[in-house]
């Protein structure tokens, strides 16, 4: 069975395609968002139902952050 792709390849993949353009981690959770929207559907579903009125790129903003120096 093939695992499903971790969100440190997903950024990582998404950065080497965009070489050359710097992103802060907002802008790379909206792209990973926008890019993988099965992927990240049911972590959106359960942030959002914990957290009304805030958006799962906030928890994935914070998710980069954190791991930023195994996404580079």
């Amino acid at each position: 069975m093939r695992q499903r792709p971790t969100l440190i390849r997903l950024a990582a993949d998404l950065l080497l395609a965009n070489r050359g353009r710097r992103f802060t981690a907002r802008e790379l959770a909206e792209a990973l968002l926008a890019a993988n929207p099965g992927h990240f559907a049911a972590k959106r579903e359960a942030y959002e139902a914990k957290n009304p009125g805030k958006s799962v790129a906030y928890q994935l903003e914070r998710e980069i952050y954190a791991r930023r120096h195994a996404i580079v």
